[in-house]
């Protein structure tokens, strides 16, 4: 809570506002997972909250709010709706418009700045410094390295090192802030681990002798749409000192006009003055403000008079539409007419000037010739066509097949999948240690009338354990002096350690049969629990010592990671099968019994 209320002061930028909602929400939900709801604080914080915000977040929150009483819950939904409001506006990112149809739309707003001398601005190159390989610890790219190319080797030097699957980091994969992405298969690995680009896959070096395999064969068809032509032509433009022929596009739906980069350079256009534009996307409502160039280029007509055009310079205008179709040749109103755009053998139109609403009446004229296919409008540089081709019986269509390759999973394949997330993280286990554990099992633990036997695994350099009789007695009778506060709860202790006896989880040892030097004593006590059945269970703790200096049994025994079965492998095995049986082996850690060696080293008294 206290860091909570000293978060620093954000200023009017998205990256601070986005920075401080991050850490308040990072803390509030940190306090919810704490048993701490908001509402328990929340008349506390939210002035505080306000009080940082700067001034024209807080006119924003009121004029949305319309109110000055605010709960946390709906400051916290204002505050990142604003954030929101404010990344939009300062992005200036064009959506990708690869999967539509080609068009040229623009709305655009401008505003002649005063004239001053041009100052282009150039874009600063980034160039990449020379890195170290880390597979051949050479000068040069991991993705050139020729010294380690296969992708098992690969793989093995980066688990060695530790480093990250990602980036090729030293950190963990949970901590990697890279938004690098494969440029081969456009997954989240460097380039240089792709198994696409790597192997070679062939049907020889499949393993084919465990299963047989099944083959599905998904078919659809899917009928073209008819082409819909728009207003192009090709046309000579120039400037005071070059001439070149270009691709145009008539669209009066744009209230500028516009040239590209590439065009501009080779008219060797010169640079009027510099014009802030707002930009609107087709079926976005969202404006971004770009800062354009511009120039005059001059169109010029089939009589040979020039028309000065005013344009902004732009690096790109539009996806190069489809061309147009040689069926056009043979419409029957279309005979003897000069088109702006003639019949050529290329199949796309990549578009260099776009002459919008302000210009477009100064070339289109005024007479209209209709039929059974795109429309014809007179121009001065010839007639202009737009609208759907004529549809003809035969349509194309195009097939798709798609075949699926499946085979009974392979565990070993998919538990090395899941185990790529831990890699830098989980240690590796020594040998050392699976030496250890190896050994352990094959002396220490026996099993004999139906029953676990085991040594308990002491250090080789233990000390010696003392006897602690005295502080093992003093705490059993604290322990049955406060159970003595409630009886039920001392019967259910007595029962718990009879039944045990019983059982043979535990035995009695006569005074006369334990050693007098090397006895050590557990003590024991109850921690109650909220169960009908067991309201009561008995702790042995292991960590006791006679005194500070002396060790306790746990400072005795053998340190090691716990050997359990694999949690992958588990759950993949389960989701194997139809069926899963899940049962549970009641009291199966007291079912493993102590050697006799082992027995007077872990004595409790019980009275």
């Amino acid at each position: 809570m206290q860091a909570l209320l000293q978060l620093p002061t954000p200023n009017n930028t998205l990256s601070s506002l986005q920075k401080y909602y991050d850490q308040l929400e990072s803390y509030i939900r940190g306090l919810e997972s704490l048993g701490q709801p908001q509402e328990t604080y929340g008349s506390l914080l939210v002035p505080v909250v306000i009080g940082k915000l700067p001034v024209e977040i807080r006119k924003n929150l009121a004029r949305e709010h319309r109110s000055d009483s605010w709960i946390l819950a709906d400051l916290r939904k204002a505050l990142h709706q604003e954030i929101t409001i404010m990344d939009v506006g300062q992005t200036t990112l064009i959506p990708e418009v690869d999967a539509l149809d080609p068009t040229a739309s623009f709305f655009t707003g401008t505003r002649q700045k005063s004239t001053k001398p041009n100052i282009r601005r150039t874009d600063t190159v980034k160039t990449d410094a020379i890195k170290t390989c880390v597979y051949g610890n050479e000068q040069h790219s991991p993705n050139n390295c020729t010294k380690v190319c296969t992708h098992d080797s690969r793989f093995e030097i980066i688990k060695t090192k530790h480093l990250n699957f990602n980036c090729l980091g030293n950190h963990q994969v949970t901590k990697c802030r890279s938004n690098y992405r494969c440029r081969n298969c456009k997954r989240t690995h460097y380039t240089c681990k792709c198994e696409t680009s790597l192997r070679q896959f062939t049907g020889s070096t499949q393993h084919t002798d465990r299963c047989d395999t099944t083959i599905h064969v998904l078919h659809f068809a899917t009928q073209s749409k008819p082409n819909v032509l728009l207003k192009t032509a090709i046309a000579e433009v120039c400037s005071k000192q070059y001439s070149t022929q270009a691709n145009i596009l008539f669209d009066e739906g744009a209230q500028g006009s516009f040239i590209t980069e590439e065009l501009a350079e080779k008219l060797q256009l010169s640079r009027s003055h510099t014009e802030i534009i707002h930009l609107t996307s087709f079926g976005d409502s969202n404006q971004s403000v770009r800062h354009m160039s511009s120039g005059t280029i001059y169109l010029v007509t089939d009589a040979g008079y020039k028309i000065a055009i005013q344009v902004l310079i732009v690096p790109t205008i539009a996806v190069p539409p489809q061309n147009l179709p040689s069926s056009v040749n043979n419409l029957p109103y279309l005979q003897g007419l000069k088109l702006a755009h003639p019949l050529v053998q290329q199949d796309s139109f990549d578009i260099s000037p776009l002459i919008g609403a302000d210009f477009y009446w100064k070339i289109v004229q005024n007479r209209v010739i209709r039929g059974h296919g795109p429309t014809a409008v007179s121009s001065k540089i010839g007639y202009l066509l737009s609208g759907p081709l004529q549809k003809t019986p035969c349509t194309y269509t195009t097939n798709h097949i798609l075949n699926v390759l499946t085979s009974p999973p392979d565990v070993n394949q998919l538990e090395k999948f899941c185990n790529l997330e831990s890699i830098g993280i989980v240690p590796e286990e020594s040998s050392s240690h699976s030496n250890y554990l190896r050994e352990y099992q094959k002396k220490c633990i026996t099993f004999k009338e139906g029953r676990y036997s085991a040594m308990v695994p002491r250090r080789p350099d233990h000390p010696t354990l003392p006897t602690n009789y005295n502080i093992a007695k003093r705490r059993t009778q604290n322990t049955i002096y406060r159970l003595k506060q409630q009886p039920e709860m001392l019967q259910k202790y007595g029962e718990i350690i009879n039944e045990q006896e019983k059982r043979g989880f535990i035995e009695k040892v006569p005074n006369a049969e334990i050693p007098s030097r090397n006895a050590h004593y557990i003590p024991h006590h109850g921690v109650k629990k909220e169960s009908t059945t067991t309201p009561i269970r008995i702790v042995n703790d292991c960590s006791c010592k006679q005194s500070r200096d002396l060790p306790s049994l746990n400072d005795c025994l053998e340190s090691t990671s716990p050997v359990l079965n694999d949690l992958i492998s588990i759950l993949i095995r389960f989701r194997q099968h139809k069926y899963a049986v899940s049962t549970d082996i009641e009291k199966a850690f007291l079912h493993v019994q102590l050697k006799e060696r082992s027995r007077f080293h872990e004595i409790f008294v019980a009275e």
